[in-house]
């Protein structure tokens, strides 16, 4: 069985880390740990420019995508240490683009997907699905 928990290392999504390592070590699974690098936060700068109107942003792509790289090592690295704790076989994956849209093209290779009900975008107040979740449910072709 191959459990995919995609993950933004956010405060919400430590409950799914935790849900996918107990799932994982109970079903003897392997868990595949996706953390998406958001492809819209990398091209704040090309977003920001309305024609006429042109916002500048102090803005460096290069260190805003090493850092979001470092981020998602970082994460990653603690779901796998967790992982081996206990003895679960834990593949790791690292990609940019749209999260879920990643996490869709993943799902296809899963028997269960798990994240978070909302990420880093919402505060921990926030008490609905996000919109990646909301995206997720509706068109993953693995049970969510």
């Amino acid at each position: 069985m191959r459990l995919l928990l995609a993950t933004d290392g956010s405060p919400q999504a430590r409950g799914a880390e935790a849900l996918a390592e107990w799932l994982g070590y109970k079903l003897s699974a392997k868990l595949l740990a996706l953390f998406v690098r958001d492809v819209r936060l990398v091209r704040i700068p090309e977003l920001l420019d309305f024609g006429a109107l042109t916002i500048p942003m102090p803005v460096y792509r290069e260190e805003l995508e090493r850092a979001l790289t470092l981020k998602g090592e970082a994460v990653l690295e603690r779901i796998r240490k967790g992982g081996a704790e206990v003895g679960l076989e834990v593949e790791t994956l690292l990609e940019t683009g749209l999260p879920h849209e990643v996490i869709l093209r993943h799902a296809r290779m899963a028997d269960l997907v798990v994240l978070g009900r909302s990420g880093e975008a919402h505060g921990g107040s926030f008490s609905g699905l996000g919109s990646t979740v909301d995206r997720v449910l509706r068109a993953s072709p693995t049970p969510v």
